[in-house]
């Protein structure tokens, strides 16, 4: 892949995207605490690798496609979509990434090229200049694909669980051959013809007994949009059979336990000596068991209403990335039920949500100047602290817990960097989240005395 040099802002808002929608890999390392599973099989996982291209159904489903493709600039400004080519930029751009293999912008959120790719005579970034030891150096490996197109079936059958912290290069990227977000994640056989059902073989493996749980309108949805993130951790087949997503649970506390024991969606702030939470995306756990999903409303309903062609051809409409809030089919689906509640227009249903948002971002932006002052005093506790080091060591883990569970909490409530605070309001139980984050914060308080 060559870049040009005016292409590099775009691609920046791209991949900082693709970090909040959980196509990259993943923060912190596996520790203990797993149990034991299956491992991976081609009996035991759809095989969507020889499945026909996402290329090969444009011409039979045009409306579809082009729906797809299509992309806009959320209202925090970053350009969000599907598409095979915005897919193909965050995995494929020779940029300068963190240890977990997201891309690191700079200062003033410009991404960073890898100054080795750089062709002086076309005035490109070519990711072909680079060999194995630079893509292992800058962890762009294959893994990343795990959750954007179920060609990486093919690398795994071919390196099996190495694949996942293999480099993604040359050879790897033919095999994928840029069939990102192909029909087969969520379609068996003839999109037109086949039933729904999740691909992924990542998501079937390590959500194993989550897909049961769900319709398949979500189940599809919940592959990429979910709180695990093993990808970096995965080097053999027993990582595979052992690492269980969901062994205490599926709510937030759960979640909150598990990826605690296994140092996964954390990091360690180097300035603060504070553990803190870089979960993104948690979203179908966030959805489970709320009032939407409790009343049979599922992802597709509000991110791929139905749609009407020129023609008056009813259709699937494939832009999920589009909000459905500036979608007219979305929110006349709204009114199915908040008719009821006295909402009598898509533009009154807008209206209502966004007051809503705006009621989560203040609840939000509390917590965090709560969650600061938290920390503030945390750190100054560790700093003057006496005692024994088993006395201090018991408090200082509890609070430092504490402090890490407030943190994840508001990372549920952000759900990513890419996205405003409050635009997620419509799917998940915000404000009990809430108020479990302001109490972690009052325990946190009240232990330091």
């Amino acid at each position: 892949m060559r870049l040009r040099k005016h292409h590099i802002v775009a691609i920046c808002m791209t991949l900082i995207l693709w970090v909040s929608a959980g196509v990259v890999i993943g923060c912190g390392q596996r520790g203990d605490g797993a149990q034991t599973g299956q491992q991976p099989s081609s009996a035991s996982r759809q095989d969507g690798a020889d499945a026909g291209t996402t290329r090969d159904y444009a011409e039979a489903y045009p409306l579809q496609y082009a729906g797809l493709q299509q992309a806009r600039v959320n209202s925090n400004g970053v350009t969000v979509g599907h598409s095979a080519e915005r897919v193909g930029d965050t995995c494929e751009a020779p940029t300068i990434r963190d240890r977990n293999g997201d891309p690191v912008p700079d200062e003033n959120g410009n991404v960073q090229m890898i100054p080795e790719s750089y062709d002086a005579a076309s005035g490109t970034y070519d990711i072909d200049l680079l060999d194995d030891e630079v893509l292992v150096d800058m962890n762009l490996m294959s893994g990343c694909v795990s959750c954007k197109s179920t060609r990486f079936e093919k690398l795994y059958d071919e390196q099996g669980a190495a694949a996942f912290t293999s480099p993604y290069n040359a050879s790897a990227r033919a095999i994928v051959d840029g069939d990102y977000f192909d029909c087969a994640m969520c379609h068996e056989g003839d999109p037109g013809k086949a039933s729904m059902r999740p691909g992924l073989m990542y998501f079937q493996v390590l959500g194993a007994g989550l897909a049961d749980r769900l319709d398949e309108r979500n189940a599809v949805c919940a592959q990429c949009h979910n709180s695990y993130d093993y990808r970096s951790s995965i080097k053999t087949e027993d990582d595979l059979r052992t690492m269980k997503a969901y062994r205490n649970g599926y709510d937030v506390d759960a979640l909150f336990e598990t990826c605690w024991e296994d140092g996964v969606n954390f990091e360690l702030d180097e300035e603060t000596g504070l553990v803190k939470s870089c979960l993104v995306h948690p979203t179908i756990e966030l959805f489970m068991d709320t009032k939407m999903q409790l009343l049979g409303v599922t992802c597709a309903d509000c991110h791929m209403p139905k749609a009407l062609s020129d023609d008056g051809e009813e259709y699937t409409d494939h832009f999920a990335a589009n909000s459905p809030i500036e979608n007219e089919n979305a929110l006349s689906y709204c009114l199915n039920c908040h008719e009821q509640m006295g909402i009598s227009s898509t533009e009154r249903m807008a209206a209502f949500v966004r007051d809503r948002e705006s009621q989560m971002a203040a609840g939000i932006e509390t917590l965090q100047e709560r969650r600061a002052a938290f920390g503030e005093k945390l750190e100054q506790a560790l700093n003057r602290q006496s005692g024994s080091d088993a006395e201090v060591a018991d408090w200082a883990d509890a609070a430092k817990k504490l402090y890490a569970k407030v943190t994840w909490y508001e990372c549920c409530l952000l759900t990513g960097p890419a996205e405003l605070p409050g635009s997620q309001v419509a799917m998940m139980d915000w404000r009990g989240i809430l108020d479990k984050a302001n109490s972690v914060c009052d325990e946190g308080v009240a232990l330091l005395g």
